[in-house]
């Protein structure tokens, strides 16, 4: 699939994961698992025996999960920390006489919210107190990692048919338009708490010879990056890559057009009005916001000697 279609296939497993609760979250789990892993083995319900709080492992590495899937997860914070500990016990006792449990996921459909740090701190005690190789959550974003590396076929085994971007008119497919979205609902004020920008950062912008104007730009930018960091705790890698990759592009595109030491503004405008989907102010202080990123991270111009 090209990355448009990735997209689609994206947008398609997102929509699974917020329509799905309880038991129909745990089938596309396991569905997803088994396309993922032919060492993943699902376990069956044994009438009033249930599976023994183990929802699926694989049992060569000795890998076991355990699904949370309620409507509303905010809600219901109190109630996934009892079922945390309690199901994890339940499943010591029936199977680590079994297959030993080296590592132990906890699986939640949060619909791409987060944990609660109630919940992060409950495993880090129980890592503690079981030594576990892993004792980890999975959430919306780690198990759309696992589904986009899945092959083609396997991926429509999983949310369908994917449709054709050049068939669907008037509609943008990239995450580049998803983040620009997020950047604009969140809205928020400039983070003059901290040290924006740090002195290599000012020396970076020195170094590519860009003028006074385009610098106080991205400086600029560069005191909203938290929203950046936001987005990508709450999503997968495939949108900190893709994004990673749009933006290096459009540097090596400028570069290849303009002269970084007599014509580095140019560059800076190639590549904010490639990125811009819509050439207003709303939208391109947003992508501001990207390039600063990506200027701090070294993906866009150059590092000082």
């Amino acid at each position: 699939m090209n990355t448009e279609e990735m997209y689609i296939a994206r947008c398609m497993f997102k929509l699974k994961i917020h329509e799905s609760n309880g038991q129909s979250f745990e089938n596309f789990f396991v569905h997803v698992m088994g396309l993922s892993n032919p060492d993943f083995r699902p376990v069956k319900p044994q009438g009033s025996l249930g599976d023994r709080k183990n929802d699926g492992f694989d049992s060569r590495k000795g890998v076991y999960y355990q699904i949370y899937a309620p409507e509303n997860i905010k809600i219901k914070q109190w109630e996934s920390l009892e079922k945390l500990k309690n199901d994890f016990q339940g499943l010591c006792d029936f199977w680590e006489n079994v297959c030993k449990i080296v590592e132990f996921y906890y699986v939640i459909n949060d619909k791409y919210m987060g944990a609660f740090p109630t919940t992060e701190k409950a495993l880090a005690e129980l890592k503690n107190k079981y030594n576990l190789k892993n004792f980890d959550l999975l959430l919306s974003k780690h198990i759309e990692d696992i589904f986009l590396k899945l092959n083609d076929e396997d991926i429509v085994d999983a949310v369908g048919i994917v449709p054709s971007p050049n068939k669907i008119e008037n509609i943008s497919y990239s995450v580049l338009d998803e983040v620009i979205k997020f950047i604009l609902e969140r809205n928020e004020p400039y983070n003059f708490e901290e040290k924006y920008p740090d002195i290599n950062f000012e020396k970076k912008l020195e170094f590519n010879h860009l003028s006074k104007s385009m610098a106080s730009l991205l400086i600029k930018g560069n005191y909203q990056g938290y929203v950046v960091d936001d987005y990508f705790k709450l999503n997968s890698d495939f949108t900190k890559q893709e994004l990673q990759k749009k933006f290096k592009k459009l540097y090596e595109e400028g570069l290849a057009k303009y002269n970084l030491q007599t014509q580095a503004d140019l560059i800076f405008l190639h590549i904010l009005n490639n990125a811009s989907p819509q050439k207003n102010k709303l939208v391109q202080d947003a992508v501001l916001v990207l390039m600063a990123y990506y200027f701090e991270a070294c993906d866009i111009f150059e590092e000082p000697i």
